[in-house]
C-alpha cells in the first residue's frame, strides 16, 4: 500500500502525509503505518481520524484540526511540538498528516523544526518537500513561531545536531524557500 505523500522529515523519527487512507481503506494504511515503524499520529485536518480504530492499532493519537489552508493557533503549535518531544522521548516515531500532507502539515513540521533550533528559513526549505507552507497565513505564523522560540535557543550555538533528513545525513535539498508561497 503506498501512502499519500509520506516522508521522514527526521530519519525514522517524524514524518508528515496525506490523510491516511479512506473509510474502506483506513485500517490497511494504519498497518502500514505501524511496518514504517510509526507509534504516533497527529491529526492536523479538521476531520480527524475515527479513535477507536488508532487505538485498535496500539497508536498514540492527537488531533489539533485547522482549517484547510489556515495556520494553527500558537496553542495548537506548542502542544504540536511538546507532543512530538514526548513521543520521540519515549522512543515513538510520529507521523503527522491533513488532508493533502502539505500546508498544514508542512506548517507544523516546520514549526517543530524551529522549535529545535533552526532557522525559519533552513525549516521551510526542509518542508518545502512536503509541499511547503502553502500560504502567507502559514508563513507568517511560522515566522511569529520562530520569534517565539528564540529566547530557549540562545544558549545554543547551532541547531540541534539531531535533525537530519531521511536519509540520516544532513538535509541538503536544492529547493529555495521561495520556490512555494
Amino acid at each position: 500500500m503506498v501512502l499519500r505523500n509520506f516522508r521522514f522529515l527526521l530519519k525514522d523519527k517524524l514524518a508528515g502525509m496525506g490523510h491516511p487512507g479512506y473509510r474502506d481503506t483506513l485500517p490497511e494504511a494504519l498497518a502500514e503505518l505501524r511496518r514504517k515503524g510509526i507509534g504516533a499520529i497527529v491529526s492536523l485536518d479538521e476531520e480527524g481520524l475515527p479513535d477507536d480504530l488508532v487505538a485498535e492499532h496500539g497508536f498514540i493519537y492527537r488531533h489539533y484540526p485547522i482549517e484547510d489552508f489556515r495556520a494553527p493557533s500558537l496553542q495548537q503549535a506548542q502542544a504540536f511540538v511538546q507532543f512530538v518531544d514526548q513521543q520521540l522521548a519515549e522512543g515513538r516515531a510520529v507521523v503527522a498528516h491533513c488532508w493533502a500532507g502539505i500546508g498544514r502539515t508542512g506548517t507544523m513540521l516546520a514549526c517543530y523544526l524551529v522549535h529545535r533550533g533552526q532557522s525559519l528559513a533552513e525549516a521551510e526549505r526542509r518542508v518545502a518537500r512536503f509541499g511547503g507552507i502553502e500560504t502567507r497565513e502559514q508563513r507568517e505564523f511560522v515566522r511569529r513561531f520562530e520569534e517565539s522560540c528564540r529566547g530557549k535557543h540562545s544558549d545554543r550555538s547551532k541547531p540541534d545536531d539531531s535533525l537530519t533528513d531521511e536519509t540520516g545525513a544532513p538535509d541538503q535539498d536544492e529547493e529555495s524557500p521561495d520556490d512555494f508561497t
